[in-house]
């Protein structure tokens, strides 16, 4: 039994066909084929009951997958620490965060990072919770930054702030002259929101239903930019968090609190429990509980 044959053995279970196990691995599919009948011969078990092209896991199969996987893991994961025990200032960090967070917090803390490991190799990747927790899951990303209320049974969480709900409005509406801005105003206001594939678009909608308001929804975007855009041409008003307010930026948008506790979404940061944490993963992820902490203190006092 060898290492490679197992990521072969692995790579067939996951991608469900030793043509894409042969793509994935980079090798022939004569090669993975032969791999695996050495595989099998060697514990004395057939992996597979295979009916035409599809592969389905016998009983021994099932087992020896997840044999395999723990021992990849392991594997792995020896050879990353004993890379981080010869040059810890070489490190590498995966990183998953969401679109609506990532450019808020990302320039800060990349440059704080660098500034304290300036030789790390840093990976980012960003997109929707539910991929990027998938991702982590798999051990492709290290640690994820999301703000999805929802956290796969395998990974682990802890929050890292509160970001405030404002309603945003062009500063030459005429609701923008009030000292305060209610839900209630907004009732025949044409709303610009992001698009459902977004966490923050959820959460929004769901406060919106408790709060017992519809918002006339006339725009779904796909960034928070094309959102601040049309509310600088009055195209109509929204809901931000306070995470994405920029003083040098927002010119011309009017932000009013909302006066109610359920108004906010969690920062949230995800790692798999088990997975090996190098020491610039350790730093990145200090320096974002202290970076997080001092914006939810500014927003709270502003």
């Amino acid at each position: 039994m060898h290492l490679h044959q197992l990521r072969y053995f692995v790579a067939i279970v996951e991608t469900g066909s030793v043509t894409k196990a042969a793509q994935k691995c980079y090798v022939s599919q004569p090669s993975i084929s032969q791999q695996m009948a050495k595989l099998e011969d060697s514990v004395g078990h057939k992996f597979f009951n295979r009916a035409g092209r599809k592969q389905e896991l016998t009983e021994a199969g099932k087992l020896m997958y997840q044999q395999a996987r723990q021992i990849i893991e392991s594997v792995d994961s020896t050879k990353k620490l004993m890379s981080d025990v010869r040059d810890s200032a070489h490190g590498k960090i995966s990183i998953g965060i969401n679109p609506t967070i990532g450019p808020c917090v990302l320039p800060t803390l990349l440059l704080r990072l660098s500034d304290r490991y300036p030789a790390a190799m840093i990976e980012v990747r960003e997109g929707v919770s539910e991929v990027l927790q998938s991702a982590c899951a798999r051990d492709e990303l290290d640690i994820v930054i999301t703000a999805s209320p929802k956290i796969e049974a395998s990974l682990e969480s802890e929050v890292l702030m509160e970001d405030r709900f404002y309603i945003a409005i062009n500063s030459d509406h005429p609701l923008a002259s009030k000292d305060t801005v209610v839900l209630a105003d907004l009732a025949t206001e044409p709303f610009i929101l992001l698009d459902d594939i977004h966490c923050l678009a959820r959460q929004i909608e769901h406060f919106c239903f408790d709060q017992e308001f519809i918002p006339k929804i006339l725009f779904q975007a796909s960034h928070v930019i094309t959102v601040k855009q049309l509310l600088m041409t009055n195209y109509g008003v929204t809901i931000l968090p306070g995470l994405v307010r920029d003083e040098n930026y927002d010119k011309n948008i009017s932000y009013f609190s909302l006066d109610t506790d359920e108004a906010k979404r969690e920062i949230i940061l995800i790692k798999k429990p088990d997975r090996y944490i190098n020491q610039v993963t350790e730093e990145f992820m200090a320096i974002t509980r202290e970076y997080c902490g001092q914006l939810m203190v500014n927003q709270r006092a502003g």
